[in-house]
């Protein structure tokens, strides 16, 4: 069983009208990916997907959501066309896009970081790959806490590749820390529950 995860950090913010425009096509590029599946022309996923890749390196690059839609279609590109070296060449431009928009230290670069990281994991190449979780894990840290639960993502990914490598101990100390930071946040949101409900009580 995969105890890989994937992050949840996206901003969502007012948008303009234009980008909502942007949004109402890119939804219809992937609603034509999902048709060729539903429809069984199998042959026609890797050109709907080339297709939604050309409309959003030529239209969307200004776009707030420019990253995360990379990471969408990049999922796309391994899952529905097999296609691991498009989705390493999209994702890794999403790395660079989010350094460039924010910085190398910035919490934008994490869901690219993590989604890079699998990538490799699964292509079983550990190095590559830890060093990006390691990357990752310093700017969750950094920027949201260390009790974060999405430093226990980090660490579980982390995790992961220690076990990859035969480091089971180590792995099962990181994995250890991740399941503790989970436990404290669990005990504090049902702390804060039960605080909340003898307040309204």
């Amino acid at each position: 069983m995969k105890a890989w995860r994937t992050f949840g950090i996206l901003a969502r913010v007012f948008r303009p009208r234009s980008e909502l425009a942007l949004d109402f096509t890119w939804d219809q590029l992937l609603r034509n990916v999902d048709s060729t599946i539903e429809n069984q022309t199998y042959d026609q996923v890797e050109g709907a997907l080339n297709k939604a890749r050309n409309w959003l390196e030529e239209t969307a690059q200004d776009h707030q959501d420019y990253t995360e839609k990379l990471c969408k279609l990049a999922g796309l590109y391994q899952s529905l066309a097999g296609d691991n070296s498009a989705a390493e060449e999209i994702l890794r431009k999403a790395v660079k896009v989010a350094e460039d928009q924010d910085s190398p230290t910035g919490l934008k670069l994490a869901v690219p970081l993590n989604s890079l990281g699998l990538l490799l994991l699964q292509q079983r190449r550990s190095e590559e790959a830890e060093v990006l979780f390691q990357r990752l894990l310093a700017i969750v840290g950094n920027t949201l806490g260390s009790k974060h639960i999405e430093v226990a993502t980090a660490l579980e990914n982390l995790a992961a590749v220690q076990r990859q490598t035969d480091r089971a101990d180590e792995a099962s100390r990181t994995r250890a820390r991740a399941a503790q930071i989970r436990r404290e946040a669990r005990e504090k949101t049902s702390t804060e529950g039960t605080a909340h409900g003898a307040q309204t009580a």
